[in-house]
């Protein structure tokens, strides 16, 4: 938890300076351990908030390769040497 967390204030703080690029506007949180009263009650007390547009564009922009890629190739098993 305490690594995620210092990555999201690096998303958050320092490459979107203080926007954030998700959101949680449409999501429904469940579990089947809760009645569907405590399930109501849960999605009700969550705050809800909207990505912002150009932290999502910046996001995507810095994530995305800008040069070709490559496939990493397994490394060939070597028998052991015998003798």
């Amino acid at each position: 938890m305490f690594f995620a967390s210092i990555g999201m204030a690096e998303v958050v703080h320092r490459r979107t300076h203080g926007h954030h690029p998700w959101g949680n506007i449409d999501v429904d949180y469940a579990s089947p351990l809760l009645t569907p009263a405590e399930q109501t009650a849960l999605n009700a007390g969550i705050a809800r908030v909207a990505a912002d547009a150009e932290a999502t564009r910046s996001t995507t922009a810095s994530s995305c390769p800008r040069t070709r890629t490559s496939t990493v190739r397994p490394s060939r098993r070597r028998e052991p040497r015998t003798g």
